[in-house]
């Protein structure tokens, strides 16, 4: 379906490839056009210029003003390597956002130091559609909720991790449909619970107050003691719900997916995918990818309504991309660098569709 060779390599040092390139540290510098301080995911020293994401965004420059035509004298990779020296990047992979000017945030608002989607009012966290959320790893529509790990559709729970559907609960783990419980452990549709103890609501509000969580001290005491709880129950081999014909961890609502890990809502047969899923189908090594995508290949930040597409680098909406970075809503394009609505581009210069259908298979031959 994909129409690429099989890899060479194993999946490991694939997976080592492909995280080369994403740098989530946050580095002080100057935007390249405006001169303003910015944090961006560049260094100062880089080789090729950076634009803050005002500018990047705005009609100050052209992209296809770095276009190049083909040599055949010279390697595809080569060339690639040229444009991507001289063609100015974005500080932050930031796309429909609001005040996210130190985050990684595709249609967010008021988020700081995150890496985040469809979010709002969140810091130091990672996750999508949260709001009001902080410190917190792998989180799918959380609301006031601290220090979480791998929850989902949560409202003020604090301290947790597997926790689903959980409500005004501390110190959680691998617990579905909760309400107001308190250092439990693999409990389902449960309310009113101390250490897997039942309570009544009278019972539960008097024996929480002895614990007193608004003192640092206590608070240490009490993670602790919660890690010495967890020690006790059984593990699963592997956190799956609605796992069907799959293999990782932490698989949500996904069908016939092969070493997968971090992915839900709807990916459907693919294999070596990190971080993804909301609907992304048939796709074959990826990194942060999905949202109404498919036939996706070797890819890092690649998603929403992206099909037939490979080799990339944060790339949004579009069909029949390969070998490109930093492009949005294009297609038919072939080693291009910050492209934005194009189409039939190689190497960042305009080409018809019959050029363009004509010299890609011999681009591809010569690659080989």
């Amino acid at each position: 379906k994909i129409q690429v060779p099989p890899p060479t390599f194993c999946p490991e040092c694939r997976l080592k490839r492909k995280v080369i390139f994403r740098d989530n540290f946050l580095y002080k510098r100057s935007c390249d056009l405006c001169k303003k301080e910015i944090a961006s995911i560049y260094k100062k020293d880089t080789i090729f210029p950076v634009y803050c994401v005002k500018c990047w965004w705005s009609d100050k420059w052209d992209s296809m003003d770095y276009g190049k035509d083909y040599d055949f004298e010279k390697p595809f990779f080569e060339q690639f390597s040229e444009l991507y020296k001289i063609t100015p990047r974005i500080q932050l992979f930031n796309v429909n956002s609001v005040n996210c000017n130190y985050a990684n945030a595709y249609r967010s608002k008021n988020c700081y130091l995150s890496d985040v989607d469809w979010s709002e009012n969140c810091a130091y966290i990672i996750g999508a559609k949260c709001r009001d959320c902080f410190d917190s790893l792998i989180c799918f529509n959380l609301e006031n909720c601290y220090e979480c790990i791998y929850c989902d559709n949560s409202y003020k729970c604090f301290f947790s991790i597997f926790a689903l559907n959980c409500i005004n609960s501390l110190f959680i783990y691998d617990s579905n449909n909760l309400s107001n419980c308190f250092l439990c452990v693999n409990l389902r549709n449960k309310q009113y619970y101390i250490l897997n103890k039942q309570y009544t609501k009278k019972e539960y509000e008097k024996e929480l107050k002895k614990y007193d969580t608004g003192s640092y001290k206590n608070l240490m005491k009490i993670k602790n003691e919660f890690l010495d709880f967890k020690l006790k129950f059984p593990r699963r081999y592997s956190y799956q719900r609605n796992a069907i014909n799959s293999t990782g961890n932490n698989l949500t609502n996904v069908s016939n997916c092969y070493y997968c890990f971090d992915c839900k809502k709807g990916l459907e047969n693919s294999k070596y995918i990190l971080n993804g899923g909301f609907m992304l189908k048939d796709s074959y090594d990826i990194i942060n990818g999905g949202v109404n995508s498919s036939l996706l290949y070797e890819s890092i930040i690649a998603g929403e309504n992206l099909s037939k597409s490979s080799f990339l680098i944060s790339v949004v909406n579009g069909i029949s991309i390969y070998y490109s970075i930093e492009c949005f809503s294009s297609e038919n394009i072939f080693g291009c660098v910050s492209l934005r609505k194009k189409q039939y581009c190689i190497l960042n210069k305009q080409y018809t569709k019959e050029e363009y259908e004509a010299l890609v298979p011999k681009i591809i031959e010569h690659m080989g």
